[in-house]
């Protein structure tokens, strides 16, 4: 007899209670492992054998320290005299003393292979010779499937209970009842939704947003609770940054998204923008409120975008002031022949507030068409304002060299 299931288990497929138990008391619980073999005995085995054991199966009961020494001793000696052996551990491991197990043999064992079957509390593991187990067929639909079900189920706490191999083999058999049905639904309900609000965002549809947002609530919701894509881990927020998307960015900050949130690797939608180097989509971040710790590190970049903006660079290179701020200068404003750009003073309270903000402008591209230039009244560009868009435009690329040299 093995020894006693402990509490607290696993969850099963039917949905129980249970929760994966993780304390030190299961690790010095012994295993119980089921020797199946037809043509060796155990001499020499590191673990204790349990006597009466059944003909072609002989119990072994070890303790965690003690398994790459079984393992070692099954790939040495067991196996040369009989390939189809296996070692069998009983259903009383919880997924994590499984994958401990799956990751020691793959780590250190090439000529052994694992396996698992079974659902819920009758889930357990098995090694074998490479080549010697099972081979599962997992369809392409399937697969997917459960790799959804399984981000379904961390985000509701559940993804310490299951794992995705069984939820794989659960949705194949249809037989996903109980809790984890529920988790499904409600997931594939949230998902669905999401999947609309991704593709507005690939369009960089803000009144598209808007428009959802108004038919299902659920679309606030998402936003404000930092749902994430089941695919990607990704949120509606980031993918617009990573994308360039401005009018989305704009429509989902309108709509409650968190500018502040990280993705699944720790990244907030402003560092998304800078990775992928979207500049307007950075800028726009920034003028919205977005926390910029790295705003103390250019200080270069900060003068020359104050620059570009006190000549009126057009939306693409700075997004416009923010309510209350002053007005920014006519565009026909014209800039002295001989003035020094480091004499150039921008109009207080004009363009984006904030050295961030500047920085994210002066990365932008060099403005051109009649939007960055002064006209005269005869409406011909003149000297004065291509020689100061000129000095600008040196600053401004000097600013974007150090900007990337530093970030590489």
């Amino acid at each position: 007899m093995g020894p006693k299931k402990r509490g607290g288990g696993r969850r099963g497929g039917g949905g129980g209670s249970q929760s994966a138990s993780q304390d030190s008391s299961s690790d010095v619980t012994p295993w119980t492992v089921m020797l199946k073999t037809s043509s060796c005995s155990a001499a020499g085995c590191p673990a204790q054998v349990v006597e009466g054991s059944a003909e072609g199966q002989i119990e072994l009961s070890l303790a965690k320290e003690q398994l790459g020494a079984v393992l070692s001793w099954f790939q040495s000696s067991v196996l040369p005299a009989d390939s189809s052996a296996c070692l069998a551990f009983a259903p009383t491991q919880n997924k994590y003393q499984r994958a401990a197990v799956h990751k020691m043999v793959e780590a250190k064992f090439p000529q052994l292979e694992t396996a698992s079957s079974g659902v819920g509390d009758a889930r357990a593991l098995a090694v074998y010779g490479r080549g010697h187990a099972p081979q599962k067929v997992t369809s392409e639909e399937a697969g997917a499937r459960a790799a959804r079900l399984y981000a379904y189920a961390c985000d509701a706490g559940l993804g310490a209970s299951v794992s995705r191999d069984e939820l794989c083999e659960l949705m194949q058999s249809g037989s996903l009842t109980g809790e984890l049905a529920r988790v499904w639904e409600e997931g594939e309900a949230r998902q669905g939704v999401m999947d609309a609000v991704l593709q507005a965002v690939k369009a960089d549809d803000g009144g598209a947003l808007r428009a959802l947002a108004q038919a299902q609530p659920l679309v606030r919701a998402l936003l404000q609770q930092g749902a994430k894509d089941a695919l990607t881990g990704d949120l509606p927020l980031h993918a617009a940054a990573r994308q360039g998307a401005v009018g989305a960015l704009r429509a989902l900050a309108e709509l409650g998204a968190d500018l502040e949130a990280a993705n699944s690797q720790g990244k907030t939608a402003l560092k998304v923008s800078r990775v992928f180097e979207q500049t307007d989509a950075e800028a726009v971040l920034l003028q919205l409120g977005a926390h910029d710790p790295e705003a103390h590190r250019f200080p270069l970049n900060s003068q020359a975008a104050s620059l570009g903006l006190g000549l009126g660079l057009p939306p693409s290179a700075a997004p416009g002031p923010s309510p209350g701020s002053a007005a920014r200068p006519p565009q026909g404003a014209e800039m002295g022949a001989c003035q020094s750009p480091s004499t150039i003073q921008p109009p207080a309270g004009g363009g984006m507030q904030g050295a961030g903000t500047a920085a994210a402008a002066s990365r932008s591209a060099v403005p051109t068409g009649a939007g960055a230039l002064g006209k005269s009244q005869t409406g011909a560009y003149s000297t004065s304002s291509w020689m100061g868009l000129a000095a600008v435009a040196a600053i401004v690329a000097v600013g974007a060299v150090v900007v990337i040299r530093s970030r590489r």
